[in-house]
């Protein structure tokens, strides 16, 4: 039971750890360019020591891919909110879901795009699309 309960704290710790990380993070690149920030600079704005920090992440490109990797899982699921055969008829209320989802924080996907270009999102997004697509192609060629 202690050793649970020890589990479950740890946990707690290190969610709130990364948040603090990511949040600072953001909290940064509004102030200067990416290439800019230091691991110093993260976790001064973060108030953690650097063992906290390299204890999840390697460096800031880490956490910045991290970021972009939740990004894009969060438009894959407004992605999946609608059946392939209807995103091929009508991609419209799909498209309006990932716009409305990214503009609810539109200042942190300019700067997300700011560093890794409008054409690696774009990229990653079609990679999304297609995936999904071609995973819906398989289950109906095995149906038939």
């Amino acid at each position: 039971m202690e050793e649970q309960k020890r589990r479950k704290a740890e946990y707690r710790s290190s969610i709130r750890s990364k948040l603090l990380i990511r949040n600072a993070l953001v909290s940064l690149m509004r102030e200067k360019p990416f290439e800019k920030i230091t691991v110093t600079d993260i976790v001064k704005r973060a108030d953690i020591n650097r063992g906290t920090f390299y204890a999840h992440y390697k460096d800031s490109r880490q956490v910045l891919d991290k970021i972009r990797d939740d990004a894009l899982e969060e438009i894959s699921k407004a992605l999946r909110t609608a059946p392939p055969d209807i995103i091929i008829e009508n991609p419209e209320p799909v498209l309006t879901a990932v716009s409305a989802f990214i503009g609810k924080d539109r200042s942190y996907y300019r700067m997300l795009v700011s560093v890794i270009g409008v054409g690696g999102l774009l990229k990653e997004i079609r990679g999304i699309i297609t995936e999904y697509l071609g995973q819906a192609e398989c289950v109906r060629n095995a149906e038939d």
